[in-house]
C-alpha cells in the first residue's frame, strides 16, 4: 500500500509543478516550397519542373529545355532535358544513338520491350530505358509533347548513375504539363 501511496504522490506532485505557463502557443514554421524550373523554351511548351536540391543548374539554350551538374562522391554526372522538333527518330533510332554513346552495340526493335519501360503519367507515355556500357551509363525517358519530343537524360558513370535512379525517376514523374 505504501508503495501506492507513493507512486500516487509522486505523479500529483510532477502534475502540479510539471506546468507553470497558463496557455498554450502555437507556432508555424514555414516550409521551403519546392523550386519550380521553367524556361523560357520550356513555358512555350507548357513544361515545367521541380530539380531536387543537390542538382545545380546547368546551362540551357536552344533545344536544351534545361540542364542540371550531379555530384556525388566526388562523380559528376549530368541532367538534361531536351526538345527535339516532330518525332525526332523512332524509339529505336534513339536508344541505338545513346547505345553507342556508352559504348554499346545495336539492339533490333524485337529487343526494345526488354529494355524499356513505358509508363502513364498525368496522360502522357513515357518511357524510360537504362544503358551501362564501357564508355559510360544512361538512364533517359522520352515523351511527345505538343509537336516535340522532350529527352531527359542523365549521363555519368554506372555507380552515379544506379545510385541516382530513384531520384531521376522521381524527378521525371513530378514534371508538369501545363
Amino acid at each position: 500500500m505504501n508503495v501506492l501511496v507513493c507512486l500516487f504522490s509522486l505523479i500529483l506532485s510532477f502534475t502540479l509543478l510539471g506546468c507553470k505557463q497558463d496557455s498554450i502557443s502555437t507556432y508555424k514554421v514555414p516550409k521551403d516550397a519546392p523550386k519550380e524550373f521553367k524556361t523560357a523554351w520550356a513555358q512555350d511548351m507548357g513544361l515545367s519542373w521541380s530539380a531536387p536540391d543537390h542538382w545545380k543548374p546547368g546551362p540551357a539554350s536552344g533545344m536544351r529545355l534545361g540542364s542540371y551538374v550531379v555530384e556525388r562522391h566526388s562523380h559528376t554526372s549530368e541532367v538534361t532535358i531536351i526538345s527535339l522538333p516532330g518525332n525526332s527518330g523512332s524509339l529505336l533510332a534513339n536508344i541505338n544513338r545513346w547505345r553507342g554513346q556508352v559504348g554499346l552495340g545495336s539492339i533490333e526493335s524485337k529487343d526494345l520491350s526488354s529494355i524499356t519501360e513505358t509508363i502513364s503519367i498525368r496522360g502522357k507515355d513515357i518511357t524510360f530505358v537504362t544503358l551501362h556500357g564501357t564508355n559510360g551509363s544512361i538512364h533517359a525517358a522520352l515523351f511527345k509533347l505538343k509537336n516535340s519530343t522532350v529527352f531527359v537524360k542523365h549521363s555519368g558513370d554506372k555507380h552515379t548513375i544506379d545510385e541516382e535512379s530513384v531520384i531521376f525517376e522521381g524527378f521525371v514523374r513530378g514534371l508538369r504539363f501545363d
